[in-house]
């Protein structure tokens, strides 16, 4: 949904014991990782908030002392103007993970070559995508699942050893029962 989307604003809430931490560094790379597909190498963390404010977003961070589930929790809602994105995450231990990804619970390690696919609930949509990445030697590495209802819409959020071509994308977002999927690439 993001896409050519245009980035009208971006709300960071800091739950928990970060309530009383320095934020700042965490704001400005989200910031960074907003622009970084557009903008490249650059933009950077010094720039990264002027580039913000010269393109219009709005950028505002809140902070509660507590979660009722996580000790701690970042939430980024990105506004754009084909609506609206969510995700949540948190650090179990030393381990980081993404949690939640709009109204879709989660446990993902944020790293690596990933795939988000939102998918029909319905048996069969996870060995569908297993075997068609199998086809194509790509192995995952690992999996989270999540769906707000049950028969409504899920999110599949996988972490693979692989590339993902324009092609395979394509072939997936063909399959039935699959309503959208992006690959994204994230420093490990």
């Amino acid at each position: 949904m993001i896409g050519s989307s245009r980035i009208e604003a971006v709300e960071i809430e800091y739950s928990g014991g970060l309530f009383e931490k320095q934020v700042a560094p965490v704001t400005v790379a989200l910031q960074k990782g907003l622009l970084t597909p557009a903008l490249a190498d650059s933009v950077n963390y010094v720039n990264a908030p002027f580039y913000v404010q010269q393109r219009g977003i709005r950028v505002t961070e809140t902070r509660t002392s507590s979660h009722d589930v996580y000790s701690n929790l970042i939430t980024a809602r990105l506004y754009t103007s084909a609506g609206v994105r969510v995700v949540s995450g948190t650090v179990f231990g030393a381990q980081q993970r993404i949690v939640m990804i709009d109204n879709y619970h989660c446990t993902v390690a944020p790293e690596g070559a990933m795939l988000l696919v939102f998918n029909d609930d319905r048996p069969g949509a996870i060995g569908l995508i297993g075997t068609l990445l199998g086809r194509y030697g790509i192995n995952i590495a690992d999996m989270s699942v999540g769906r707000a209802e049950r028969g409504g819409q899920a999110v599949m959020l996988i972490n693979i050893d692989g590339v993902v071509t324009d092609k395979i994308l394509t072939e997936i977002g063909e399959q039935p029962g699959i309503r959208a999927v992006s690959y994204v690439v994230l420093p490990e």
